[in-house]
């Protein structure tokens, strides 16, 4: 839905100078950085993938592995922190190459995989998170990017701030990210190879490419050949 007068709005930063040039030590061992917080009062929606901090696994640059550590990823900056003493909030040291985190939505519990490193394609770059529908061969990824809007209504003074959600879909195969259209018409080709066999899979289930799970189904099936 298209709304007039939109337009990009950085949140107020509350500066909160948390010593910025130290480290700080969790008792998980993970080293991290204190950040600026910022406030999302008045602001519709959440910027996080899940209001409170979960528990999760979490990779990184230099090949540690950190398993249930509390994380909370930042949808709007594209940022995973942890909770560090005395409720600060830190970013991961080096670099987080992936995360799974465990969180409920709609009543249900969920363990969402996300990775970067992927191609720069579109606005999103290498450091760009994506969820892992699927792996292997190919992949099916999805990225979820948050934005902060303010819209102010036609002849009033009040103005609004809501977060705004926009998702893609991608498949990366032999070395290439593809932004597909949940459409066969555009699956299949990012695919590749293989497309006889896939259009007798998707006749034989009664697959909908535009149903997640089925897309899935078809991405799995794929590297199952």
């Amino acid at each position: 839905m298209k709304i007039n007068n939109a337009k990009l709005l950085f949140p107020t930063i509350i500066i909160t100078l948390l010593g910025i040039g130290a480290q700080a030590q969790t008792a998980e061992n993970v080293t991290g950085y204190p950040v600026l917080t910022k406030s999302y009062i008045d602001v519709e929606g959440s910027p996080y993938l899940a209001k409170d901090y979960n528990k999760g696994t979490v990779k990184v640059a230099n090949g540690n592995t950190y398993k249930d550590v509390l994380i909370k990823y930042n949808q709007v900056d594209d940022v995973l922190y942890f909770p560090g003493k005395d409720d600060e909030v830190l970013s991961f040291a080096d670099p987080v190459t992936e995360f799974t985190i465990n969180y409920l939505k709609g009543g249900n519990s969920i363990a969402g995989h996300y990775r970067n490193g992927y191609p720069a394609i579109d606005k999103n770059t290498v450091k760009s998170y994506y969820e892992v529908l699927t792996d292997g061969t190919a992949q099916l990824l999805k990225r979820t990017s948050k934005y902060i809007v303010k819209n102010k209504l036609y002849n009033s003074a009040t103005e609004t701030q809501t977060v705004n959600e926009e998702n893609g879909f991608y498949i990366f195969a032999g070395g290439k990210m593809t932004l597909i259209k949940k459409d066969k018409k555009f699956v299949l080709p990012a695919l590749g190879n293989k497309q006889n066999e896939l259009e007798g899979y998707l006749k034989a289930e009664g697959l909908n490419l535009k149903n997640d799970k089925d897309l899935v189904k078809l991405v799995v099936y794929y590297n199952s050949l």
